[in-house]
């Protein structure tokens, strides 16, 4: 498999539904607060946070190292691998009118970090066939300056952001400092960048 098809099948960062916030079926003030559905500023004047089940993961192609987000600890009860166990649940805030442009921001203190020294074709090949070089919790934060996509002329910025400390697989600690940047245009993503900086004892893998 050639490497455009790899970062194609592995530069994936997806997020699935799971909210568990109240509904909101009103902006009158009482219920908003009970949703917290609230006011912000007359650009973006809507704020919604809830929690959603997530999962993450992109490679880095220079240093054949990856990172994959909120899995279960245990790969083999994911349902992605057909075990019953879902996705995490993380902290999530959208800003927006909800009709147009809508922001986002995730960010977990505590997020499943799983990081591998050679690539897989797929994040379920990865998390289901290969096994982890490390495996452990830290920070992780997504950010998005248009959720929805880009339609019509509009441009879109996107990034993630992770940093754990891994128990690795052979024993010992070792930390994972992952980034992804993209630019979204006109419906279609324009440019992406990732790296996964994979530290065992000292030794980086730049």
């Amino acid at each position: 498999m050639s490497h455009r098809r790899i970062a194609a099948a592995l530069v994936f960062a997806l997020v699935s539904a799971g909210c568990e916030s109240t509904s909101v079926a009103s902006p009158e003030p009482e219920l908003a607060v009970r949703a917290n559905f609230i006011n912000g500023p007359g650009e973006l004047p809507y704020v919604l946070r809830f929690e959603s089940r997530v999962i993450a993961g992109w490679v880095d192609l220079r240093r054949n190292t990856a990172v994959i987000i909120g899995a279960p600890l245990n790969p083999a009860e994911s349902r992605i691998c057909g075990g019953t166990v879902r996705n995490q649940f993380m902290p999530m805030q959208l800003v927006g009118d909800f009709e147009g442009v809508i922001k986002q921001i995730l960010q977990s203190q505590d997020a499943n970090v799983f990081v591998y020294d050679e690539i897989a074709p797929s994040l379920e090949d990865a998390l289901c066939g290969s096994e982890p070089a490390g495996v452990g919790q830290g920070f992780y934060m997504r950010t998005d300056n248009d959720l929805l996509g880009t339609g019509g002329n509009r441009a879109n910025g996107f990034s993630e952001h992770v940093h754990a400390t891994v128990d690795l697989t052979g024993g010992g600690t070792g930390t994972v400092t992952g980034t992804l940047h993209g630019v979204g245009l006109k419906g279609s993503l324009f440019f992406v960048k990732t790296s996964v900086i994979f530290n065992t004892a000292g030794n980086q893998n730049d």
